[in-house]
């Protein structure tokens, strides 16, 4: 009877270099005034060799965003709603012969922004004997969200103007030198929500009290 031969064989196992897989989670939107450099998601990453890995963003917009060697994402650029909501970005990462790839879906907020007011004045002094009714100062803005702004007039002597809902300021009661040379005006614009001050500021000249009488 023939004996059993048992022939031991050796198996080696060679390593392959596989590619490091890794993932994200983002929040669900991020408000147009997030601080440059926030961080918005740090990537999560796997490799088998634990190998050295380098990341790279890639989409419409990507120079936005910046990600650091740990996977970090943050914002190199700030966010503008009215211009762009929303990002897909593709996040690659390579071990230096293999790479993967994840999206993200970045969301963008709109955040109520302050308007931006500007005041022409129509002159930097005005003469004591300038009729009511005149025109001081017009006022133009923009505003981003483009809600419609209520306007307000303070300081000493602002009783002597009014200004309708258009921005047009007026003068209401006359004009004294010998009373009061100047104004310092502050302007208070609102949209609902936000509100910017503007200073306002113009001269009173002299008219003979021969002429204010002739006149």
């Amino acid at each position: 009877q023939d004996e059993e031969v048992v022939i031991p064989v050796s198996i080696s196992v060679r390593d392959v270099n596989e590619a490091p897989s890794l993932s994200a989670e983002t929040q669900d939107s991020y408000g147009e005034d997030l601080a440059v450099g926030s961080v918005l998601v740090g990537i999560t990453l796997t490799d088998p060799e634990n190998q050295a890995v380098s990341y790279t963003i890639s989409g419409e917009g990507s120079d936005r965003f910046a990600i650091d060697e740990a996977g970090n994402i943050s914002l190199a650029k700030s966010f503008d709603f009215e211009t762009k909501n929303s990002y897909t970005l593709t996040i690659t990462a390579s071990d230096g012969i293999l790479s993967s790839e994840t999206e993200i879906l970045i969301n963008v907020s709109d955040i109520n922004e302050s308007p931006d007011v500007t005041i022409s004045l129509q002159g930097s002094e005005f003469a004591e004997n300038i009729t009511t009714g005149s025109t001081i100062a017009t006022i133009a803005y923009t505003d981003p969200e483009s809600d419609e702004l209520t306007y307000t007039l303070s300081g000493t002597g602002s009783d002597q103007f009014s200004i309708d809902d258009q921005g047009v300021i007026t003068l209401k009661t006359g004009l004294d030198y010998e009373t009061k040379t100047s104004y310092e005006l502050t302007l208070t614009s609102s949209d609902g929500t936000n509100s910017v001050q503007t200073q306002i500021s113009f001269l009173v000249t002299d008219i003979s009290e021969l002429a204010l009488s002739l006149d």
